[in-house]
């Protein structure tokens, strides 16, 4: 009998050891991906990472042209005016992007969050959850931005726009970085549907934000621009594949793809998980739950909670019920 208990533990202990080398093995697999994996970001990834970064290094201070006491439901402690700025791409052209600002209340300087709004431009749910941010103690700037001679029938200057789209975003934050009631190190971003876009591209090139919150947005310009079935975004796409004689649906991804030239995996792919917060829904068709998919996979997995509400409803839920843990996530960021 204990020869037979003797023999089975030896046995047991051989098989243990190759559970353990093939473990070893299997640990040493995901190092060496996750390596090359980094390798091929930098490399793939970085040359467009790289151009943006030095167009937009051109970019010179932007000019207060309008400031007054915000009106309306949102009026207290907010202020609502406009920053002129200078095209990185044509010195003697001149843009406006418009701000909502409001002030939290407190000692000493406080943290900023920059709330970047949806396609079609800002509307009481940004103000909503802005002004519930300064609640909270954290000042926000809701800021819109639309190129003035933009042109949905045709897929042409897609980057210059998309570059000069963050620039208008940047020369907000450059401003109110600069203010004396702004922490310059507690700065954030969130982003609602296209503006949740925006925010990613952002957090990928202007290093002084230190988190981001998104919210049911995707995994890029291209794939919701390709996928959604929002109408609004569905007649630009009918419109601009009838113009470029383009039949395919894929072949519109690819060519707005290669026209934008830059895009969230360029400028993602080396950014850590942890200083991403993203609330997202399976049942959008606006921004296609597959696009959120993927947009949580090119992030490495970050936190994330998820609803079935659709578009609307999980942006309005964000807002009614998670804007506090969004404060949460933001103070946690601010600290590392």
């Amino acid at each position: 009998m204990a020869c037979y208990t003797a023999k089975h533990t030896l046995m047991a202990l051989v098989v243990l050891g190759e559970m353990m080398r093939l473990i070893n093995w299997l640990f040493l697999m995901v190092v060496l991906c996750e390596a090359l994996a980094m390798a091929e970001c930098s490399v793939e990834n970085g040359r467009h990472q790289d151009m943006a970064l030095e167009d937009l290094s051109r970019r010179r201070a932007g000019s207060l042209v309008d400031w007054q006491q915000g009106r309306g439901l949102f009026a207290r402690n907010s202020y609502q005016g406009k920053l002129k700025f200078t095209s990185v791409f044509d010195q003697d052209l001149t843009r406006n992007v418009s701000f909502l600002y409001f002030q939290a209340k407190g000692d000493g300087p406080r943290p900023l969050v920059l709330v970047l709004s949806p396609l079609g431009g800002s509307n009481p749910l940004d103000s909503w959850i802005a002004e519930n941010l300064a609640r909270y103690g954290i000042s926000s700037v809701v800021s819109y931005y639309r190129q003035p001679s933009e042109d949905h029938e045709m897929l042409k200057n897609t980057y210059r726009d998309t570059i000069e789209n963050l620039q208008a975003q940047m020369t907000v934050t450059d401003w109110f970085a600069d203010r004396e009631e702004v922490d310059p190190d507690r700065l954030g971003i969130l982003g609602i549907s296209f503006g949740g876009i925006r925010a990613g591209f952002l957090m990928g090139l202007d290093p002084r934000l230190r988190a981001a919150t998104l919210v049911v947005t995707g995994a890029g310009f291209a794939d919701v621009m390709a996928e959604s079935q929002l109408e609004a975004v569905a007649a630009i796409r009918r419109q601009q594949m009838l113009t470029h004689g383009i039949s395919d649906v894929e072949d519109y991804r690819r060519i707005f793809r290669d026209r934008q030239r830059v895009t969230l995996a360029d400028l993602l792919c080396e950014q850590r998980p942890e200083k991403f917060l993203l609330f997202l829904d399976h049942a959008d068709q606006s921004v296609p739950s597959t696009s959120q998919e993927r947009l949580l996979g090119l992030l490495g997995n970050p936190e994330v909670q998820w609803t079935s509400r659709g578009h609307i409803r999980a942006a309005v839920s964000f807002g009614a019920m998670n804007v506090k843990k969004a404060v949460r996530f933001y103070e946690r960021g601010w600290l590392d």
